[in-house]
């Protein structure tokens, strides 16, 4: 899903061969695992409104927290059925990833709040139009 969404935002930047889109993409097989759907997003932030994407930031924070919070009570729980070791340490990766998100989406809503980041959204603003 998230190397279409890369193709969608190439195409809508301008009208493009097949032939260029593998050229800029490669091996679309081998590089799916890159190609995060909110890093895709970002990738075409010149076409989001600054507040728009503060906005997505923020709900898609209250989704990881929600989250985090339902994986914490799977782990408090499975801990009680005594499950295996590699099953408790699956349970353990997800919450580390989310914990890693959270941080990263804090750290980028805080970012986001700079006088430099209005500034330079302002100014690729009135490149990109």
């Amino acid at each position: 899903m998230s190397v279409q969404l890369v193709i969608l935002g190439l195409l809508s930047e301008q009208p493009r061969h097949g032939y260029e889109l593998r050229r800029l993409l490669f091996d679309t097989d081998g590089r799916e695992m890159f190609f995060d759907p909110l890093n895709a997003a970002l990738a075409f932030d010149h076409f989001i409104d600054y507040e728009e994407l503060r906005e997505a930031m923020a709900t898609h924070l209250k989704w990881a927290q929600k989250r985090a919070g339902w994986v914490t009570e799977q782990q408090k729980y499975w801990r009680t059925q005594n499950i295996p070791l590699v099953q408790a340490k699956i349970i353990e990766h997800g919450l580390a990833c989310l914990k890693a998100e959270i941080d990263w989406l804090e750290q980028f809503l805080q970012d986001l709040d700079t006088p430099e980041a209005r500034q330079l959204k302002e100014a690729s603003r009135s490149t990109v139009s």
